[in-house]
């Protein structure tokens, strides 16, 4: 098995730290428990871009820019071997704990199926496109077959077919075997006094 079966954490582990930069930095982690191999290569996909993907129009930067002018940036990072996800956002110190409840509450649309299935068919249509641009790039190519033949992850080709079955239930089931695990900030220098 290719995959590090980490330690089961119980409650949420919280640690801040003081940094020397202009803007805190919030990481809140997520083990991703008992995914298939569907899962992995195909509905995980799906569920970050509508989650916090390559649009706009993603929940987090819906609520955390968008609507609340809270972050600078968001973005997400499967560890796929580590069966994690991390949530990495900067942001202002002051501005961590409001983010930290939109973030969950987004988790937990994503878990009640609260996106819509234009959503959803967008999604599967820009994750489609990168894998026809990718069909133009060696790089992709040779990783693709790299690990193909390492981990089995399907050829772009067929993942292609993968993506395009993925369902609304599927993603639910999905975001329900996310269990949050970390909270963590890298804090920014104290702006009092200049």
């Amino acid at each position: 098995n290719t995959f590090v079966r980490n330690k089961r954490v119980k409650d949420v582990k919280k640690k801040v730290e003081d940094g020397k930069f202009v803007q805190s930095n919030l990481v809140m982690g997520y083990q991703m428990q008992g995914f298939t191999e569907k899962e992995y290569h195909s509905v995980l996909a799906v569920f970050g871009e509508i989650f916090c993907g390559t649009s706009l129009n993603s929940k987090l930067y819906q609520y955390l820019r968008n609507d609340n002018s809270l972050c600078y940036r968001v973005q997400t990072i499967y560890q796929k071997f580590d069966e994690a996800l991390l949530i990495s956002v900067g942001l202002e110190s002051k501005n961590k704990n409001l983010a930290v409840k939109l973030i969950q509450k987004a988790m937990k649309e994503m878990a009640m199926g609260k996106f819509s299935d234009e959503e959803l068919e967008m999604a599967k249509e820009q994750l489609c496109f990168a894998l026809t641009m990718s069909l133009d790039n060696q790089n992709s190519i040779i990783n693709n077959y790299l690990f193909h033949n390492l981990v089995g992850t399907p050829l772009l080709e067929e993942r292609k077919e993968d993506l395009l079955a993925v369902t609304k239930e599927d993603i639910m089931k999905l975001a329900k075997k996310m269990k949050h695990a970390l909270i963590y900030e890298l804090k920014e220098v104290s702006h009092e006094g200049n």
